[in-house]
């Protein structure tokens, strides 16, 4: 697993355009780090891998 500064591109493809619909810049610039916290946090929650495989690798 990378670390979230070498996010997969489709992990980041579904992460901006959300936050970025959400709370604008400022939401473009915390999508990643924010979706690659929730990928962590997803692989490593039994009840949380079906989320953790739709942010991809």
């Amino acid at each position: 697993m990378g670390s979230p500064q070498n996010a997969p591109p489709a992990q980041q493809a579904r992460g901006v355009p959300g936050w970025w619909a959400l709370w604008g810049v400022a939401g473009a610039f915390v999508a990643v780090p924010i979706v690659a916290t929730l990928k962590i946090v997803a692989d490593r929650v039994e009840a949380l891998k079906p989320l953790g495989e739709f942010l991809g690798e």
